[in-house]
């Protein structure tokens, strides 16, 4: 059997299937590179013919982060560079909050990108100061998100402390939203909090036990927490399921926790 440019054609604009690509690099259409391309869309600027895997980090950077400022710059930087291994399908945003004198600071300096657009973190975009407003960050951010059309989201907190400032949004505010993502059925929501019991926060907000994760909060502790951040991220994209409350497996949390 010989297949043509036609053949090729009609079977891309087809979103072809695993094997049916396995069956154009068997008759010598596509490489095994360009095979990988498509399964995984890299470089492409549009969702179409893969599933896009939404990434938000809400990240504190409140006063008592400064001494990990550097830490976690580079941390998120790792876990960006990682995932555009995968190809072009992701996006990501960051929101960055804290306190100033005037009330409550979001910064963005990501909004919705496509991954291979996300430029690095630098120090001029992550300042830890103020106060830690978890409810009003959380909930202010997801209220400018949850009309958006892509596939698959991952919300992911980010905190080395328990709330402390919020004026506007109470904890009932924050668990009453994720439940109302939740029910969408393609919301998944994970904490990750140092100097504190994460779990017993975390729980007040009905996350998922396997969605939870201790850090400590060293350098080498806030390391080990976005490598594990990274595994499970990739793990969840590739995964055919929309969400899920088993994101991080048993070891990963111990290696969280464990970590001085």
């Amino acid at each position: 059997m010989t297949m043509t440019n036609k053949d090729l054609t009609w079977k891309l604009k087809a979103q072809p299937t695993a094997g049916e690509i396995a069956d154009l690099v068997k008759h010598g259409v596509l490489t095994s590179d360009e095979a990988r391309a498509i399964i995984f869309n890299k470089g492409k600027k549009t969702s179409e013919g893969g599933k896009t895997t939404v990434v938000h980090l809400l990240l504190d950077q409140s006063g008592s982060m400064s001494h990990l400022q550097q830490t976690t710059i580079d941390g998120v930087n790792e876990y960006i560079n990682t995932l555009k291994e995968d190809g072009g399908k992701y996006k990501v945003s960051l929101t960055a909050f804290d306190t100033t004198m005037d009330g409550i600071r979001l910064e963005k300096p990501w909004d919705n990108l496509y991954i291979d657009d996300v430029p690095e973190l630098t120090t001029d975009d992550y300042k830890p100061s103020g106060g830690t407003p978890l409810h009003d960050a959380f909930c202010m951010t997801l209220k400018d998100m949850e009309d958006r059309k892509d596939e698959k989201y991952l919300f992911v907190v980010i905190t080395d402390g328990g709330e402390n400032s919020s004026k506007e949004y109470s904890a009932k505010d924050m668990k009453d939203l994720k439940k109302k993502l939740e029910a969408k059925a393609n919301w998944t929501f994970v904490y990750l909090g140092a100097n504190q019991d994460s779990f017993a926060t975390a729980k007040t907000y009905d996350f998922s036990t396997s969605n939870v994760s201790n850090f400590n909060a060293t350098g080498t502790g806030a390391k080990a927490m976005f490598v594990t951040l990274s595994a499970a991220t990739r793990s969840y994209s590739a995964s055919p399921t929309m969400s899920t409350s088993a994101y991080f497996t048993p070891e990963q949390q111990k290696k969280n926790e464990e970590t001085k």
